[in-house]
């Protein structure tokens, strides 16, 4: 649960005791121990600037690169009812959506939907930005997937299996 590459947006927007030097720390032991890791990461939080965006887009890609840390996109910040987001976007006047459980999950997927407006951010700019972290993400694993003789192998084997549960189920059901 890294959520932001700025250590402003950590100590004083979300209020998280993390030290960004911390994550490097443990991820850099589980690179060296095999162990896989995951990172999670949040854009789009009220008082948050593109810039700072910027700086978790592109840490989030630095510890894929550096660490081999699984990063695939950024989630939306999503104001739920009754969080401290929540009422903070309902003072300020950022909601651009109605909390529905509809718009709730639209917003809370991989390419969110996001419900909140600053003088920094739209949810369309939001949305733009993910998306682009999202490819260059996935670049970044099949780029390791490619330089990987074992991924690769490994890689062979699922496709090989997929095509042949594909093969199975259209005998089952008469498909020629």
């Amino acid at each position: 649960g890294v959520e932001s590459g700025s250590q402003r947006v950590l100590e004083h927007i979300i209020h998280k005791r993390l030290k960004l030097e911390t994550v490097e720390k443990v991820a850099d032991l589980c690179k060296k121990n095999k162990i896989p890791v995951g990172a999670f990461l949040v854009i789009g939080f009220p008082g948050e600037t593109k810039k700072e965006i910027s700086q978790t887009i592109n840490y989030g890609l630095y510890l894929s690169r550096k660490y081999q840390v699984d990063i695939s996109g950024a989630l939306i910040a999503t104001p739920l009812l009754g969080t401290e987001l929540y009422n903070i976007c309902r003072q300020d006047n950022l909601l651009v959506k109605d909390t529905t459980p509809q718009n709730y999950y639209n917003a809370t997927g991989k390419e969110g939907e996001g419900m909140i407006r600053t003088k920094d951010f739209t949810p369309a700019e939001l949305k733009k930005m993910n998306r682009k972290f999202i490819t260059r993400a996935y670049m970044l694993i099949l780029w390791r997937a490619l330089t990987n003789r074992k991924k690769m192998q490994k890689l062979w084997r699922n496709i090989g299996s997929f095509l042949k549960a594909v093969l199975y189920s259209k005998r089952l059901i008469g498909i020629n």
